[in-house]
């Protein structure tokens, strides 16, 4: 696609899969003739803050009219990652060990 619209979260792992946002409102991403490459999304300003294990998501929302697909790659085995994946924003999450999506998450640590 020429653009496409993703929702991006940063989210408690809870029992194993995501849980609940630890922001109040969704990151959203603007892609336009993106073929190829990484992506940057700088939420420093956001404050979000986590104590325990998180997972990013990735909501794919929309997409123009030109185009026919959007694919993010997969690697695997990739031991010590788990991957998550859910059909649709209601369905159940379902867990992928030693799997993962190109995604390079950056934190920083506040001073104790």
């Amino acid at each position: 696609f020429d653009t496409a619209w993703m929702r991006i979260s940063v989210t408690k792992v809870e029992n194993g899969t995501p849980s609940k946002p630890l922001h109040e409102e969704p990151f959203l991403l603007e892609l336009r003739n993106k073929t190829e490459g990484w992506i940057t999304l700088n939420i420093s300003e956001k404050n979000v803050y986590a104590n325990s294990d998180v997972a990013v998501t990735i909501e794919w929302i929309k997409q123009s009219k030109n185009g026919n697909y959007l694919s993010f790659p997969i690697t695997m085995p990739v031991p010590g990652v788990t991957h998550y994946y859910r059909f649709g924003s209601q369905n159940d999450w379902k867990v992928y060990p030693t799997m993962t999506t190109a995604i390079q998450l950056v934190t920083l640590k506040e001073k104790s």
